[in-house]
């Protein structure tokens, strides 16, 4: 149970630093596109980067965000496995909440960009 911890802890900690990494880095309207591929910062920047080697990042960064998603959902089903039924049922409706606030914020912002300028 230790090792989940620690490596939950692990990737969280990288998780973090990565979004504060990603909240500090101004953000490019044109990113690196070459051949389909969408490299995210700080790979995008670099200016002599060769087909293959786009691709590969895209392919490390793809296989990276699948594995961040399985960790995800294994963490999940491995809380849910300590929780009594009455925490499940809670967590649920905190989740469903959380959602429905989400999807909220979503139509004002689509509502705030269809109004039109001044007013």
């Amino acid at each position: 149970m230790w090792g989940i911890a620690l490596a939950a802890a692990v990737f969280f900690g990288v998780l973090a630093q990565t979004l504060m990494v990603r909240a500090q880095e101004t953000p490019t309207t044109e990113p690196a596109k070459h051949a389909g591929i969408r490299l995210e910062q700080p790979y995008s920047k670099i200016p002599d980067l060769t087909d293959d080697e786009k691709a590969k990042i895209e392919e490390i960064h793809k296989k990276s965000l699948t594995d961040i998603k399985a960790i995800r959902e294994k963490e999940e089903e491995d809380i849910r496995a300590v929780l009594t039924d009455d925490q499940k049922a809670e967590l649920d409706k905190i989740n469903a909440d959380k959602r429905a606030m989400s999807q909220e914020k979503t139509k004002e912002k689509k509502a705030a960009a269809t109004e039109p300028a001044g007013g």
